[in-house]
Formats: structure tokens, C-alpha cells, sequence
């Protein structure tokens, strides 16, 4: 029921308040080289904002960060910035996203505003948006993901997906110029550094395997904070801790309550010497930076069924344990295949057909879109 009312509250909000707002402060001459990065979802600027944002102002662009954790917000200071967004959004260039973003799809933009949606996940692994039940519900009224000008995506293969999942039509929208993050894995100096970090922060992983977990959110797109004390799988990863070769770090969606590192997930990947998820975008990016994976999937049956996915699952690189195989197994002989799983025909195919825009020049195509009519 509350997601109903709240659900509710936005379409009005989308539909009235937002709209006048920006047919209102329109009228003002577009800001020439303003570029906005806005996102409700964290109160910095997301990783996966931060390199094209840094190339942007090396490029002598003007970019605002607008960024606010609406969670953690009061619902009056949530509506005043989201207001005050809507008067930016009135006069920008362009505006760049990484995730939903409500108040950029609520009116008919003005064509000389141009918005960039980076989104925050390589491939197209399982569905989403309105391609899934719990993201977008069939009652909401208006497209969550209007007024698109760009989506960035990984590779060829999940052009179709996004376009399905975002109901986009125009062939000219969603682009395999790559994520801009994924850049981060050509950084040999930012790798050293993050892994200088690592080593500080936790000394007792040195001399044995780093295993980092990463789950995927279960759970529709638009929910708060999740109290959970445990999620599905953790008990049988808690259990290889009991292994004194093994240095086991959790990762947990922000949706949701329990480890938290100060280090992202992105950057414990690189520090790791095996990657277990079950339905995470991250097994894409771990595949490209060649970490081993174990897709620990103890509810895979009910998964498929309720949320589906866009690709082939067990096609997926790394390894599939078995009906008869324990999780320790799995990691046993992921560990022992290390990054050779990558190393045969089908895997080579499957990632230039989703991750070949991710070759350390995504940002930089990205940027070129953005400064090429300034």
C-alpha cells in the first residue's frame, strides 16, 4: 500500500507540479556548455559519473553536480530539490544520468537540451525496467525513461534489451560506445592504488584468496532501504570464511542493509581473486578484468520464473555449480581454472558480442558526443 501512495505521488508530481515548473523557467535561454549531472540516489556523485564528469572539465565544460540521497531525505527537501532540479533542467545543454531519474522524464524537453542516460551496469543480464513487473508498475502512467537522447551501453548485444526494457524506438538512442566506468579497468595506475587501498584496509587478506560476494537486489527498483539480516545464499558463503586460506568480503546492494566497505564493489572486484554473485550486471565487468566467477544461484528456479533474463544464464563465463556441487567446490575449481575460463572461442565471442564498447576509450567517445556541437 505504500508503495502505491508513493508511486502515486510521483506520477502527480511528473504529470502537474514538474511540468509547470519547467514550462515556466523555459522561457530563459538555454546555458551554453551547462552540463548537470543529476541523480536521487546518492548525496556525491556516483562512480559511475565521476570520468566523464573529470574529462568534461578538463574539456573547459561547465558541469554542476546534482546529487541527493532522496531516501535520506525529508519528503518537503526532497520535493524542493527535485523543484529546483526542474529549473535547472529548463536551461541546461545537456544533463547526464546514471540511474531513474523521475523529474527529467515528467515534460516535453526543450530540443537544445540533450539528456545522456550512462546507466550503471554492463550487459543485459536479467530484465528490467518495463520488461520487469516489479520496476515499473503496469498502472504508472508516463515513461519513466523519456526524453533520452543517448544510453549508453556495453556492447552490441544489449542494444535490443535496453531499448525493450526503456520502450525506446528511435534506432539513433541506445549506443554501444561502452560504459564509461568500465575505463577504470585500463587505469594501471588507479588499479595500483586501489589495491594500496585494499591492502590498508585490511592487512589480515594478505597471503591468502580474496572471495568477494556480490549479490544481486531482490526487490522492485522504487523500494526504500531494505532491513534484511541475512540474504539468500550468505549462510554458505559465511561458511567458507572457515577456511583460513580464504579472506571472504561482502558486497551488498545499496538497497539494502549489512557489510559495508569503504571501498565500492567495483574496486574490491579488482583486489579479488574470485567474484561469487548469482544475478549481478558486476559478473560483466568482472569477465572483462578476467577475475574468476562462481554464480551461486540457490534460487534460480523462482528467479527465472518471476524476473527472466536476456541472455543465455548458463552461457554466462565462469563457473555453473551442478545439483551435486557445494559452493566450496565451485570456488575450488574457479580458483583452479583462475583466468583461463576466459581463454576459449565461445567466451572471446560472448564478450566482444556485450563488452566491446568497454575498451578504455568509453568516456572519451561519450565526451566527444557532448563537446562535438559546443
Amino acid at each position: 500500500m505504500k508503495r502505491v501512495f508513493r508511486e502515486g505521488m510521483k506520477m502527480l508530481l511528473q504529470q502537474s507540479i514538474f511540468p509547470l515548473i519547467y514550462n515556466i523557467n523555459k522561457r530563459k535561454q538555454i546555458r551554453k556548455g551547462l552540463v548537470v549531472f543529476a541523480d536521487a540516489h546518492h548525496a556525491e556523485l556516483p562512480e559511475q559519473m565521476r570520468l566523464l564528469y573529470e574529462e568534461l572539465k578538463k574539456r573547459g565544460m561547465h558541469v554542476v553536480k546534482y546529487c541527493f540521497d532522496l531516501s535520506k531525505l525529508s519528503k518537503s527537501e526532497g520535493l524542493r530539490r527535485m523543484t529546483a532540479f526542474m529549473k535547472l533542467y529548463a536551461v541546461s545543454e545537456y544533463v547526464v544520468l546514471c540511474n531513474n531519474f523521475i523529474p527529467v522524464a515528467s515534460c516535453k524537453k526543450r530540443p537544445e537540451t540533450k539528456v545522456i542516460q550512462l546507466w550503471h551496469a554492463c550487459g543485459a543480464l536479467k530484465k528490467f525496467g518495463y520488461d520487469a513487473a516489479d520496476d515499473v508498475p503496469g498502472w504508472y502512467k508516463g515513461n519513466v525513461y523519456r526524453n533520452y537522447d543517448l544510453v549508453t551501453v556495453s556492447g552490441p548485444e544489449a542494444v535490443e534489451p535496453f531499448k525493450r526494457a526503456m520502450r525506446i524506438s528511435d534506432d539513433e538512442v541506445v549506443k554501444p560506445v561502452g560504459v564509461s566506468e568500465s575505463d577504470r579497468l585500463f587505469d594501471t595506475a588507479g588499479i595500483s592504488a586501489i589495491k594500496d587501498k585494499f591492502k590498508s584496509l585490511y592487512p589480515e587478506a594478505e597471503g591468502r584468496k580474496v572471495i568477494l560476494w556480490a549479490p544481486t537486489f531482490r526487490g522492485a527498483a522504487g523500494d526504500a532501504l531494505v532491513q534484511s539480516s541475512e540474504s539468500i545464499g550468505e549462510k554458505q558463503v559465511d561458511k567458507l570464511g572457515d577456511n583460513e586460506d580464504y579472506f571472504v568480503i561482502k558486497s551488498l546492494h545499496p538497497h539494502q542493509t549489512g557489510a559495508v566497505s569503504e571501498m565500492s564493489t567495483e574496486e574490491l572486484m579488482m583486489c579479488s581473486d574470485l567474484f561469487i554473485t548469482d544475478y549481478s550486471s558486476l559478473c560483466f565487468q568482472a569477465a572483462l578484468y578476467r577475475v574468476p566467477i562462481v554464480y551461486f544461484t540457490p534460487d534460480f528456479d523462482d528467479y527465472k520464473k518471476e524476473r527472466g533474463f536476456y541472455c543465455d544464464y548458463e552461457s554466462l563465463p565462469g563457473v555453473h555449480p551442478g545439483e551435486n556441487d557445494t559452493l566450496e567446490t565451485a570456488v575450488k575449481r574457479a580458483l583452479r581454472e583462475g583466468s583461463q575460463m576466459y581463454e576459449n572461442d565461445e567466451t572471446v565471442h560472448f564478450l566482444e558480442r556485450y563488452m566491446s564498447g568497454c575498451d578504455g576509450k568509453a568516456t572519451e567517445r561519450i565526451a566527444d558526443y557532448i563537446t562535438k556541437e559546443v
